[in-house]
């Protein structure tokens, strides 16, 4: 017997195929080709999910009394994190908590159920699977490597402050369980456990094996992580105001040291989604810790990006088909002209063709009239010519002849007598 919770995934793939389709066929009016905005209170409504509790998730929170991130089962813990801290507000409270920042380092330490998500928590508390690793690595230099995702954002987020003549070089990306393990025993051999602790994560603890974090320097930055001074930089403060932008947050910020147990690391940049990124930058929340604890420990944020996400995927797409529709359209139309334009050319050809040989035929026959008159005229020359030397040479001479038998036979008459 299936799960609850793989029943109710099943059935969210097949309501979600079919919205999908549904959306994208009546996306494009058949008539004008134009595409209408996908309306997302439809979209939402098909998935039975409530627009106006999405639409809040992605505001900031109130503060009046209403705690949206109340774990029931928290409580206990709640009320003796106050009592330690009494003068943190409520709302921090409970999210630190929901975080596991109440506990002690390393001693209540949970495994990382989803490692793969791009909102994962890894810190002293959480640890990812021993011999997990993202499948998705993508290099964005020489041989460094993130996830797909982050690579893309990075190498934006690069050239636009190149654009801007800023200048960062990668210093460190991926890191496997093994090497993280082989920089912290090093590390510690030389310099004891409890320093170690405070700049290097121990294996598993560490957000480099997510794939999602990235160690930058400027170029002009010189000696060792700790002493470059990045912190100092134009492109430490670029990054501060916009690295958001580019779904980027500083990981581990010096005013809150003793919350996530590291040195304040300007060089250490996590990649979480433009979407997460922009909220923490909106609402001013710098430690990951506590935005995880307000909103993603319930997964309901992450659903809502996944659900938003979605819905600008159909909009692209839908988009992306029109587009189509009217390039192929276009092409017919275009194609259309092209055999108007050739079947014009081919008459204009045939009528061409059809006047030259109309001018040949009358050439022909002009040729064969005059052909023969000039038979006729030379025949008449001919005749005309036989009969000038027959009246001219024959006719005396017969003249002659007949004359001078005449004269004979009058000789002969004449002698008779």
């Amino acid at each position: 017997m299936l799960k609850k919770p793989v029943i109710s995934i099943f059935i969210a793939f097949i309501v979600l195929s079919t919205v999908v389709s549904v959306t994208i066929a009546s996306a494009i009016d058949p008539d004008e080709n134009d595409v209408y905005p996908l309306c997302v209170y439809d979209v939402l409504s098909e998935l039975e999910i409530d627009f106006a509790e999405y639409v809040a998730l992605l505001k900031p929170l109130s503060h009046t009394g209403e705690y949206q991130h109340f774990l029931s089962e928290n409580k206990t813990r709640y009320e003796a994190f106050q009592n330690e801290n009494p003068e943190m507000p409520r709302d921090v409270v409970l999210a630190y908590v929901n975080a596991n920042i109440d506990l002690e380092f390393f001693r209540d330490i949970v495994e990382i159920q989803n490692p793969d998500s791009l909102y994962v928590l890894v810190n002293k508390n959480h640890i990812l699977p021993r011999n997990w690793s993202p499948d998705d690595l993508f290099l964005i230099d020489s041989w460094r490597r993130v996830r797909k995702e982050a690579a893309f954002n990075f190498l934006m987020m690069q050239v636009e402050m190149e654009n801007h003549d800023l200048s960062i070089n990668t210093v460190s990306a991926y890191r496997s369980f093994g090497s993280q393990a082989m920089s912290h025993a090093n590390a510690s051999e030389l310099q004891g456990l409890t320093i170690t602790d405070s700049a290097i994560a121990r294996p598993g603890h560490s957000e480099h094996q997510t794939g999602l974090a990235i160690d930058l320097l400027s170029r002009s930055s010189r000696g060792s992580l700790s002493g470059s001074h990045f912190q100092d930089s134009y492109e430490f403060e670029w990054l501060s105001q916009n690295a958001h932008k580019y779904g980027f947050i500083l990981r581990y910020p010096e005013e809150y040291s003793d919350v996530h147990g590291y040195i304040f690391e300007p060089w250490h940049w996590r990649y979480i989604g433009v979407e997460i990124a922009t909220v923490m930058f909106d609402e001013g929340i710098s430690l990951f810790e506590e935005f995880y604890g307000r909103y993603l420990v319930l997964g309901v944020l992450e659903n809502a990006v996944v659900a938003i996400n979605t819905i600008r995927e159909l909009e692209l797409l839908a988009i992306f088909e029109a587009e189509e529709i009217a390039r192929l359209e276009a092409e017919a139309e275009a194609e259309a002209e092209a055999q108007r334009l050739a079947e014009e050319a081919l008459a204009k050809l045939e009528a061409e063709e059809a006047e030259r040989l109309g001018a040949m035929e009358m050439l022909k026959s002009s040729e064969m009239g005059i052909e023969e008159q000039d038979s006729i005229n030379t025949t008449e020359i001919v005749d005309e010519t036989n009969l000038s030397v027959f009246t001219v040479v024959i006719l005396p001479f017969l003249s002659l002849g007949f004359c001078a038998v005449a004269i004979k036979v009058a000789t002969v008459i004449v002698s008779r007598k």
